[in-house]
């Protein structure tokens, strides 16, 4: 064993066979100067499963033997049959003549036997013993005794789907929300980029699911691994998509599933990779401070916003509260996963922040990511991207709020509201609101640090979407500081006028300067994200 891998629970570990080792060569020569005799690996093995007695079998071992019955002609079939397959898992099979009983017994100690048979015997089953082999099949997937794959066809699948995240790390989390967007996904596909390593992990999620959607004329069901592969064959390169077809034709045939429905996916895939995606415009990033863990943890949860408001929510497999390094690495990670989908170009996808009342104040902009190499220092996120907040909780306490948020966004996008010592206190702030700046859409906050809070609440709960203060100004003196950014000029210019401004402050930390926080809650709602309850025919299926 060389490694534990840490996002699998220690439900795997990492491997290498002893003989690659007694061929290396410095190995070998620190073996012969501590033993005096170079390594020499023998072979060691499991001994054959044998069937215990009758009356100790369980019911589905007794089920299987039937089912298997008619698949073969003659003990000699099944014993050449039970031979290879013992061979293909790994023992020592000379001389072994196993019963019918044996063989079940094969069978079950291995989750990929009852496949590896079935893909030996496939190719030449006809009429009765096809329909046999599709009841077999379909009896082991309802019954959980054992797995989608065979050994070989999980073995060929993982190869070509390793090529695909070398080639492409986003794609299969990208296909598998569309071609599986009604089934529950295992965890590992919500996450924006995959790696090889990632690859064991998907398959082996999706072998017990089927899309939910029911074969013709009684054949089996089409899983949900061979659509997503004829998703990503789809949207892959001509070469790679050819033998991820091929591989998903041989297994459809190998499992009974008519030619039709796999004919389905495939035409549905193709049709899906034809049409333009809808460009990921805003990544949303919703932060929740987790006082149980310490001060400065935070929950987070990372959705992709596209143009037509469809969203994805990212997950990873490490859901424990992040430091605002951390989150900052799981931000930068999803902006990345983002820039990757074709027709994104150059462009850079807004960056909102979401976060209750109390997370109006964190400096969220200036958190940074962790340094990728040696060459480049880390850059808060807030100069990397166009940055800014939202508190969709305010909603919830007034609810008109929402349509005042529209109505401003509507008529009063040119008009501006600057604070300044003749604007009052509190009372007198929402007398303005609510007449002569009724319809403003942007508010630009001066004055008292202990005032200037409330004011943005006050702001932010009658509908104003875009509000701009400085949290290190401490009264009016300090409003020339904001200038810079010209507050007051061009409204679709301000987050990249403040994202210019972030990234000269980064450079140049030492000068004394604002640190100005924008608001803005976009037009329309933002995805509020909830629990779904979905189910499947199939096992597998769980509460999002």
């Amino acid at each position: 064993m060389t490694e534990e891998d840490h996002a699998y629970g220690a439900r795997r570990l990492i491997a290498l066979p002893a003989s690659s080792f007694a061929r290396d060569g410095d190995f070998a020569s620190y073996v012969e100067e501590q033993t005096g005799r170079s390594p020499e690996p023998s072979a060691i093995g499991a001994s054959l499963p044998e069937a215990g007695p009758a009356v100790e079998r369980t019911p589905a071992e007794r089920e299987l033997e039937t089912l298997l019955a008619p698949l073969f002609s003659n003990p000699g079939v099944r014993v050449d049959h039970a031979r290879a397959l013992a061979r293909e898992l790994g023992y020592v099979a000379e001389g072994y003549e196993p019963t019918a009983a044996d063989l079940v017994a094969l069978l079950m100690a291995h989750p990929r036997a009852i496949a590896s048979l079935g893909e030996a015997l496939a190719s030449g089953a006809q009429g009765a013993a096809r329909a046999a082999l599709t009841h077999l099949f379909s009896w082991v997937r309802a019954l959980d005794c054992g797995s989608l794959l065979s050994v070989n066809e999980y073995d060929v699948l993982i190869g070509l789907l390793r090529r695909v995240c070398e080639k492409q790390p986003t794609l299969l989390p990208r296909t598998a929300a569309e071609a599986l967007r009604y089934v529950v996904l295992p965890e590992i596909l919500t996450r924006p980029l995959l790696g090889e390593e990632d690859v064991c992990g998907v398959v082996e999620g999706l072998e017990d699911l089927s899309d939910g959607v029911s074969g013709t004329e009684g054949a089996p069901p089409v899983p949900a691994l061979l659509r997503l592969v004829e998703y990503v064959a789809a949207a892959t390169d001509a070469r790679l998509g050819d033998d991820l077809r091929a591989w998903s034709g041989k297994t459809a045939q190998r499992l009974g599933i008519h030619d039709g429905a796999l004919g389905e996916r495939r035409a549905d895939a193709a049709q899906w990779a034809k049409c333009a995606a809808s460009p990921v415009t805003r990544v949303v990033m919703e932060l929740a401070h987790d006082p149980d863990v310490g001060d400065d943890r935070y929950r987070v949860r990372i959705l992709l916003v596209r143009d037509d408001g469809s969203y994805r929510v990212l997950k990873e497999a490490e859901s424990e509260p992040k430091t605002p390094r951390e989150a900052a690495d799981s931000l930068s990670e999803a902006v990345f996963a983002a820039a990757q989908e074709p027709g994104q170009g150059d462009h850079v996808p807004w960056v909102t922040v979401v976060v209750d009342r109390a997370g109006l104040d964190l400096a969220v902009d200036e958190w940074e990511p962790g340094a990728r190499d040696d060459i480049l220092p880390a850059w808060p996120i807030g100069a990397e991207y166009s940055v800014s907040l939202s508190c969709p909780e305010l909603s919830d306490r007034r609810p008109e709020r929402d349509g005042d948020r529209e109505r401003r966004w509507k008529n009063g996008r040119a008009s501006v509201l600057v604070t300044s010592r003749t604007s009052g206190d509190s009372r007198q702030l929402v007398n303005l609101l609510k007449t002569k700046h009724r319809d403003t859409a942007r508010v630009i906050l001066h004055g008292p640090a202990d005032e200037t809070r409330s004011w943005l609440l006050t702001c932010l709960v009658l509908g104003v979407p875009v509000v701009l203060w400085d949290r290190e100004a401490t009264g009016y003196e300090d409003a020339g500081k904001l200038e810079v950014l010209a507050p007051a000029g061009d409204l679709e210019g301000l987050p990249g006028r403040l994202r210019d401004f972030r990234s000269d402050l980064a450079a140049c930390p030492a000068e004394r300067r604002a640190r100005p926080s924008l608001v803005w809650e976009p037009e329309g709602c933002l995805p509020r994200t909830e629990s779904l309850q979905l189910s499947d025919p199939w096992r597998g299926s769980h509460a999002s």
